[in-house]
């Protein structure tokens, strides 16, 4: 026998390969709920026992269950947390809201805006924010007094360019002007 290579294929006397034997066939067993239903008419079943309705009913029956289907008897026992709590089975009284009618809304409503707007009262701020507050203020004037000097200083060169603008369009018109001179006393006598 090869362990590591190929299989060989044993063949007996008349060269075909091993087979199995043909198993016997089983004999055909009757059918138990026809054989009810021809004695009786119909398939009678038992009733299910209910059980209460909470979870220990529940636990209860999902045991009868197995052991219905399982066919074995099993011996059932509790586990402490199947109970119930108290305070599920208990019902809890009835109480009445309590009413508070010292005084009415409409005059505590009234009562407190007018206390709140008789007079001012002192703010109190942390120091350290407040000293964080000023220095943004100040960063912030600082920027804006920035922006302003910008501002002014392209105002400043926006007014230059304008001006040379206008002395560059001046300058092209009386060139321009000279031309025309030049082009009509040359050109126009010939």
């Amino acid at each position: 026998m090869a362990w590591f290579g190929k299989k060989r294929e044993e063949i007996d006397s008349n060269g075909s390969g091993l087979s199995l034997p043909e198993l016997p066939k089983l004999p055909e067993l009757p059918d138990l709920n026809r054989m009810q239903m021809k004695k009786s008419g119909s398939l009678n079943l038992p009733q299910l026992p209910s059980y209460p309705n909470n979870p220990l009913g529940e636990k209860m029956s999902q045991n009868f269950i197995k052991d219905a289907v399982s066919g074995e008897k099993e011996e059932y026992r509790f586990d402490a947390d199947e109970f119930p709590d108290d305070e599920e089975t208990m019902p809890k009284p009835f109480q009445n809201p309590v009413k508070m009618s010292s005084m009415p809304e409409d005059d505590y409503s009234r009562r407190f805006s007018a206390m709140r707007s008789s007079k001012p009262e002192p703010v109190f701020v942390r120091l350290d924010k407040f000293e964080d507050a000023l220095k943004m203020f100040d960063d912030a004037r600082k920027k804006i007094s920035e922006m302003e000097s910008m501002l002014k200083n392209i105002r400043k060169v926006k007014e230059e360019e304008e001006r040379e603008l206008k002395e560059w369009e001046s300058e092209v018109q009386r060139i321009k002007g000279e031309f025309e001179k030049i082009n009509s006393e040359l050109f126009s006598r010939i």
